[in-house]
Formats: structure tokens, sequence, C-alpha cells
């Protein structure tokens, strides 16, 4: 077990310089547009002192939700607009994120691509704080997102987005 530790935290090391190497991508190929650019430093704001892993982690410890529905993970931007280069992703469509957390997705796909975004996410406090983020960015119409399991609403959209790897076997 000792002999795991360094290996461990070697791959922890190689993770955080993963994701600063995504965000460097990010803001090379994004913050030349203003808006995205200023919801992500709002975002990022908004997170830098409590992490969303942590606020997830938090609301599976306090029984609030089950463990299997507040897997926590980003989607990188690049690999957003891939997706949405290949499903054609058009601004007269709505895009809908099931299980959205921190509604970064939204904020994105609402800014770059000029689309109606809804997300559905059961962490309450992700929705509090979007809402805060929606309010000063000034997206009330263009990006929403809602408290409510995905499961249990009738949906409606053009372009849905499911990361079933955040998902049990169950609720697939």
């Amino acid at each position: 077990r000792l002999l795991e530790l360094p290996w461990l935290l070697l791959v922890g090391w190689g993770n955080h310089f993963w994701n600063l190497w995504l965000w460097v991508q990010e803001i090379r190929r994004y913050y030349w547009l203003w808006p995205v650019a200023k919801a992500d430093i709002y975002w990022m704001l908004e997170y830098g002192l409590r992490s969303p892993f942590a606020i997830s982690r938090r609301a599976t410890r306090t029984g609030q939700l089950p463990e299997d529905l507040t897997v926590y993970g980003e989607t990188p931007w690049t690999t957003l607009e891939r997706m949405c280069e290949a499903a054609q992703l058009r601004s007269e469509q709505r895009f809908v994120d099931l299980g959205c957390g921190t509604g970064r997705t939204l904020l994105f796909v609402s800014l770059w691509y000029g689309c109606n975004t809804l997300g559905y996410e059961l962490v309450e406090r992700f929705v509090d704080k979007f809402a805060w983020l929606q309010h000063k960015l000034k997206l009330a119409s263009q990006a929403q997102m809602k408290a409510v399991n995905w499961l249990d609403v009738e949906l409606e959209g053009d372009v849905f987005l499911l990361v079933g790897s955040c998902y049990s076997d169950t609720h697939l």
C-alpha cells in the first residue's frame, strides 16, 4: 500500500497538468470572443475556492442525492465543439444537457453557437450558482438550468447531451 502512494501522487499531478493544458487550449481557441471569455472567467471566480467536485461530493454525503447520480465531470470545450459540429448544431435549435453539473457546457453552447440551452441538474448548489451567472451575464432567456431529475420530465429539444459515464447502468 505504501508503494501505491507515489504512483497516486504522480497520477494526480499528471491530471492537474493535463487539465491546465486543456484550459490553455480553450483560452487560445475561444477567448477571442469576449462573451465566452467573460462567462468562463465568472465561472472560474464562482468555483475557484469551492471546487465542483467538493460540492457534488457534499450533496452525496449529506444524503440529498444518491451517489450514482452525483458523479461530477466537465467536458472540455474542444470536445464539445467537435460533438456539436458532428451533430450539426444550429443557432435555431435547442440544446439540452441531461445532468449539466455547473452549467459550463450550457454557457459555452449558448454563447459559441447562439443556441437556446436547457440543463437538468440535481445538485441544487449548482443550480443556485448558475442562476447567479445567468443574471451576471444577462443570459436568462438563452441559457436555463432546472433543479429537476430529467428522468421525471417530458424532454423537448433538438440536440441532447448525456454523458453516460456519469450514470449507473440502472439509471441508463
